[in-house]
């Protein structure tokens, strides 16, 4: 009589995982007819022609549901490749990388740490403190990192913290700045437009009287760190002398920042990416440009340029840490014109660098402000907080007015 296979069938293979992000348990499902492979796309085989950027170095691959797994076989003889998978709840892309954010209980020794790295096969990427490290999987891990966050996060007791270093694509905010260049027209800087027009003079942000109660348009001492798809910085609204404080652009990883070696001003902007040029222009357009004016042109700007494709910015976890950290020294706002859904969630040592530069960061340790877009992809702004800040709609008691939003 035959023996009876033990092998299991692919059907027999589980659909649903759970993982954790910011401590969170997180139910995700593997998508079936896709997967990531850690490469750019110029050298990426025929056979593997439908394809998406998700980073600067990694594309998602779409094919049929039954060459998933031969084409994956491929695609691991070229670079790291992994499954598709999408958050169970909402649907949502969870674009897991080969790396993981690990923050231990204690600063381990040189030989804990030797000896933990070895566990697990892993390689350090990057030390950001003494007790909090980037890690990279290797071919030896004997899992995916999936299942490593949920082992380290369950079963390893001198882990604080353990998340993905997730990739993550967001969409710009667009801005439309005015095309004519008369200052005049600049509707939401004051509010002198004639009756007339087609104009709320409650849209404007009275940024003509702010700069009267200053006596200046800014103080060159401040500095407004962009994070964006990059800056023409030759453009005429930026060439007064040290306009810019620093800047930088991501190759990959990699964080290019001016004076260093290698570093090329040029690659801060590419033809057809205008967004971040645009909103640098809306926060410091000189009054003696050529074009428009900035609500603080007296200011100065710091620019980072993500990767990107078209409306889409590739940002990490690690990423994000990387350019904050450069601009903690620099900046003492940071605009970011760009956002995900509401449920976006990001790692907790992400969270808790934000929370550390908004309170001892920036320029002077004083914190620094920050800036995100709300509401990209028509979504609805929650926000819950355990302080109570008393607060009027905005609109008259009959509902017909508008007399405006007063706040404690």
């Amino acid at each position: 009589m035959a023996k009876k296979s033990q092998r299991k069938s692919k059907s027999s293979e589980p659909t649903s995982f759970y993982t954790y992000r910011d401590g969170q348990k997180i139910d995700l499902k593997k998508h079936p007819d896709q997967f990531i492979v850690r490469q750019h796309p110029d050298a990426l085989p025929p056979s593997m022609s439908a394809y998406e950027r998700v980073s600067g170095g990694s594309v998602r691959v779409h094919c049929d549901e039954k060459k998933l797994e031969s084409l994956m076989t491929e695609a691991r003889i070229l670079a790291t490749a992994h499954h598709g998978y999408e958050q169970t709840d909402t649907g949502e892309d969870f674009l897991i990388t080969d790396r993981i954010i690990v923050t231990f209980k204690l600063p381990p020794s040189v030989d804990e740490l030797g000896r933990f790295l070895g566990k697990y096969a892993l390689q350090v990427v990057d030390t950001w403190a003494d007790n909090e490290f980037l890690l990279r999987l290797t071919n030896d891990t004997g899992m995916n990192p999936v299942k490593l966050v949920v082992q380290l996060h369950e079963n390893e007791p001198t882990v604080e913290t353990v998340d993905h270093d997730l990739n993550i694509v967001v969409k710009t905010s667009q801005v439309s700045l005015p095309t004519d260049p008369s200052y005049g027209a600049q509707w939401h800087l004051h509010r002198r437009l004639p009756a007339a027009s087609d104009y709320d003079s409650r849209s404007s942000a009275r940024c003509e009287e702010a700069w009267q109660l200053l006596g200046s348009f800014g103080d060159g001492d401040v500095v407004v760190g962009v994070t964006d798809d990059g800056c023409q910085m030759d453009h005429p609204d930026f060439n007064s002398a040290d306009k810019f404080a620093g800047w930088g652009y991501f190759e990959g990883s990699t964080l290019f920042r001016r004076g260093d070696f290698g570093a090329v001003p040029s690659k801060m902007y590419e033809a057809g990416s205008n967004h971040g040029t645009s909103c640098a222009g809306v926060i410091a357009a000189e009054v003696d440009a050529e074009a428009t004016v900035g609500a603080a042109a007296g200011c100065r700007l710091a620019p980072i340029k993500w990767e990107s494709d078209g409306p889409s910015l590739f940002i990490s976890d690690s990423k994000l840490h990387t350019a904050l950290t450069y601009l903690d020294s620099r900046a003492d706002i940071i605009s970011n014109s760009w956002g995900g859904r509401p449920t976006t969630r990001w790692a907790a040592s992400t969270k808790s660098l934000i929370i550390r530069m908004s309170l001892t960061g920036g320029r002077r340790g004083k914190g620094v402000v920050f800036l995100w877009a709300s509401g990209n992809e028509n979504c609805p702004v929650h926000h819950t907080s355990s302080q109570n800040v008393p607060y009027t709609s905005g609109v008259d008691p009959t509902g017909q007015f508008w007399v405006g939003v007063r706040t404690s």
